[in-house]
């Protein structure tokens, strides 16, 4: 009667020590800060950002009350005087943003687009190459561009000489294209996506909480722990079947993970990624300023890769630990048959 719960008891662990070693993996390789701003920080993503078009559509959607030549206009022109590292420090404020939320160190989540620096650029020490910078992408005016309705025309006439296009026009029309520039563009309100938690069980909620997800997963690492020796406490009649107990219910999920992390190394890997891409659709959502191929590069950098790490190494010392398991009830064995002679 025993072996046979402990064969029942080897139907639920074995899955949920996988769940375990997938969801560690997750937790410390997929969901680490430093690797994630690392990837989205990368100078592929950076490229594909700041070059994209749909970039440039966001930053017009919050210039202010003018047309939308002058918004394209002026957009273009900001883009055109940003530091080289400008992408960079937003990427890596709004990621810091979220993980701190994530962590339970904000009490919302709340990601905003900082653009002072454009309006620094324009007046700091700097001012004379930025300005210049700032004339030569904007584009002809042409012959139906006027001020009207108290709007201001975004475009430099064409027998204007340049200089003499930034000395009399563009310093004194400085403060009032200022106005136009917002300090920050909000990406996302201030919110807490997993505010609403009425649903959950009120044991649980207080580990589903912001800052809580880690402790989840180390209960998770604990109840597996538990209920595999209690499964070898049970199955096995002595010390050597438990051993074997626990290599072989050990062995099975570990060497299942380690063959995953293997196969995400594939093209297996890749084709998964497209699947999903494909599935959600991402080219259906407006000003996304990334294209497919892209979104497919970020996911293999920031999470397939990750992954494919996590899985590796988990899975590899859990069969190793495994293999010496049932390695040492194997020689355990041995010994008692030797003595037994």
């Amino acid at each position: 009667m025993k072996k046979f719960f402990g064969i029942v008891l080897s139907l639920v662990i074995v899955p949920l020590i996988l769940v375990s070693l997938v969801t560690t993996s997750v937790t410390f390789w997929v969901l680490d800060r430093e690797t994630t701003i690392k990837s989205f920080t990368s100078d592929e993503f950076v490229e594909q950002i700041s070059s994209n078009i749909a970039f440039q559509e966001i930053i017009e959607g919050y210039l202010g009350e003018m047309g939308q030549t002058e918004s394209a206009a002026l957009s273009a022109s900001i883009l055109a005087i940003l530091p080289e590292d400008y992408f960079k420090t937003q990427i890596t404020s709004m990621l810091n943003q979220v993980f701190d939320y994530f962590e339970g160190k904000a009490p919302t989540l709340s990601l905003q687009l900082d653009l002072t620096t454009v309006k620094n650029e324009l007046t700091g020490p700097n001012r004379e190459e930025q300005l210049r910078k700032f004339a030569q992408a904007l584009p002809i005016c042409q012959v139906e561009q006027m001020v009207e309705n108290n709007a201001i025309t975004i475009c430099k006439p064409d027998f204007i000489d340049e200089d003499d296009f930034i000395e009399y026009y563009l310093k004194p029309t400085l403060p009032i294209l200022m106005m136009f520039i917002p300090n920050s563009i909000v990406v996302m309100e201030p919110s807490d996506p997993m505010g609403d938690i009425s649903n959950v069980p009120p044991l649980l909620q207080s580990y589903i909480q912001p800052g809580n997800m880690k402790n989840m997963v180390y209960i998770l690492i604990g109840l597996t722990v538990l209920l595999w020796f209690l499964t070898a406490l049970i199955g096995g009649k002595d010390w050597r079947e438990r051993l074997l107990w626990l290599g072989w219910t050990l062995i099975i999920p570990s060497v299942a993970v380690l063959v995953m992390g293997a196969l995400l190394g594939s093209d297996l890997g890749d084709n998964l990624i497209q699947l999903g891409l494909e599935y959600v659709n991402f080219q259906s959502i407006q000003n996304l300023p990334l294209t497919t191929q892209g979104i497919a590069q970020i996911m293999k950098t920031a999470f397939m890769k990750p992954l494919q790490t996590g899985s590796i190494t988990m899975g590899g010392c859990a069969t190793a630990l495994g293999i010496g398991l049932i390695a040492w009830g194997a020689v355990t064995r041995k010994k008692q048959t030797t003595s037994a002679s």
